[in-house]
């Protein structure tokens, strides 16, 4: 299934309260991989102006990467469902600018206080 065609953030994830969340994190594909992770791979093994190509896109981490890093991304997935909620992670990133260090922060706060409370 090719990854064009298909708008929006509808399928970032949906909350344990059943309230669509569209923060970029959330993403219950089996093997998602971390975008930091995804970033530097693609920034060592890429050339300048290089095109990344993904043949198990999966939920789009890579792509995502190359949106934020400005690298032209190829994304190939044999699952429709995972190739639209690919296609609507990697707009989002493309369009919107994240500090990952900052919501890992955010995220690891809420973590220790749920487990204090």
């Amino acid at each position: 299934v090719a990854l064009d065609g298909v708008a929006g953030n509808k399928y970032m994830g949906v909350d344990s309260a059943g309230i669509r969340d569209l923060s970029p994190r959330a993403n219950h594909h089996p093997t998602v991989k971390p975008i930091k992770l995804m970033e530097y791979l693609v920034k060592l093994v890429t050339p300048p102006n290089g095109i990344v190509l993904d043949p198990f896109t999966g939920s789009g981490s890579t792509g995502c990467a190359c949106a934020r890093l400005g690298f032209e991304f190829q994304g190939i997935e044999l699952s429709s469902q995972y190739a639209e909620i690919a296609q609507a992670r990697i707009e989002w990133f493309a369009m919107n600018e994240l500090d990952l260090d900052e919501l890992d922060r955010k995220e690891s706060a809420k973590d220790v206080q749920g487990r204090l409370f």
